[in-house]
């Protein structure tokens, strides 16, 4: 830092006797002047003004970071969702709020990640349906699961903007802590992929092997369908369908393709019996620490998150299937009508038992 200096007034001389002490004193007086400018290194006016503090900055605006979780893999197009929700945020945001993406279930289990948005310590938490039926007061959440309950995604999303789950949802949102705020994009109904042999009816899954969902709703109705379901993870999944432990499975293309499950499995039949998009469930803690601004980016982002995100997934659910044909995949022809036949009988068994009477109807009534 540069350093001045301030001399106030001029010497006084003072009258010594003889000319030689005279000179003596001036040359005394004048040496020690210049050693001190050199020892400083820096020349300083006569009547320098104070130096000013630098002006203190201004704060930076804190950043609302949102913390994300999924159960799913990093490639499925549930995290990818996620990652492009983060992105939409920040930009409509201007960079006011961010965020993070935790997958492949990083955090546990769908029960575990619940448990955070409950305490605060997860933001987010986009899934499905069907996984909320762990929460408390949930069970009537099990109808989304039925097969075929909805005809097609336009039904599906339907029921999602209807009151109907608003009043399911209420109750659920004050038991828990967490909040459903709506769809993030359109995922891919559930098939049926063997692998020896093609299914076209209910008759040909008799003593199939067949790797589901652990739900009640679709256990029972692949027992009804005449196979023989069964749990098994998806780390293993592939070695139990290669070994012959599993005869089949059921999952989406995009799943299957992406998880390499067509280089063993031969036969995919588009049962599309399960209708699926991705819901967002939110803190209710972080909720209530977000500003009127703030949630309001927040469900903007989720509507573009949609948008977006299911324009994309429609692309891959096609490229994936191609893929899966050039792979030797054959997508069977089938009598979709059979298959319905014994779902609608398994949902009004499970009408009444499983979920409250009468709401199979309620959601069935939605598709006009």
């Amino acid at each position: 830092a540069n350093e001045y200096f301030t001399r106030k007034g001029k010497n006084k001389k003072t009258k010594k006797k003889g000319k030689g002490m005279k000179k003596f004193t001036t040359l005394t007086l004048a040496l020690a002047m210049v050693f001190a400018l050199c020892a400083c290194g820096q020349t300083a006016p006569a009547a320098a003004p104070a130096a000013e503090a630098p002006a203190a900055e201004a704060p930076a605006e804190e950043v609302f970071y949102i913390k994300i979780g999924t159960t799913a893999p990093l490639t499925t197009h549930i995290y990818t969702n996620s990652v492009k929700f983060i992105e939409i945020l920040k930009e409509i945001s201007g960079g006011k709020m961010d965020g993070e993406v935790v997958g492949a279930g990083a955090l546990g289990s769908s029960v575990e990640h619940y448990s955070q948005l409950a305490q605060g310590t997860l933001d987010m938490f986009p899934t499905g349906f069907d996984t909320a039926t762990v929460l408390k007061g949930a069970d009537d959440l099990f109808v989304t699961t039925v097969p075929y309950v909805f005809d097609d995604l336009e039904h599906y999303h339907k029921f999602a903007d209807s009151e109907l789950l608003q009043g399911i949802m209420e109750p659920i949102e004050k038991e828990n802590g967490v909040m459903y705020l709506g769809l993030m994009g359109d995922m891919f109904p559930r098939q049926l992929t063997t692998t020896n042999k093609p299914i076209t009816t209910p008759d040909d899954l008799k003593n199939v092997k067949m790797r589901t969902p652990e739900s009640p709703a679709i256990t029972a109705i692949w027992k009804a369908w005449g196979c023989n379901p069964m749990q098994v993870s998806a780390s293993e999944l592939y070695s139990a369908l290669e070994s012959g432990l599993c005869d089949g499975q059921d999952n989406d293309v995009v799943y299957s393709y992406n998880s390499s499950y067509y280089e063993i499995e031969k036969y995919d039949t588009e049962l599309d019996y399960m209708q699926q998009a991705l819901v967002v469930f939110f803190s209710q803690k972080t909720w209530d620490k977000m500003n009127d601004q703030q949630r309001a980016w927040v469900m903007e982002a989720i509507e573009k998150a949609e948008e977006v995100c299911t324009e994309e997934a429609m692309q891959e659910y096609a490229d994936c299937k191609q893929k899966a044909i050039d792979q030797g995949c054959t997508f069977v022809e089938f009598d979709k009508e059979a298959f319905k036949v014994a779902a609608v009988k398994v949902a009004y068994e499970l009408d009444g038992s499983l979920f409250s009477e009468g709401l199979y109807d309620q959601v069935r009534a939605l598709a006009g």
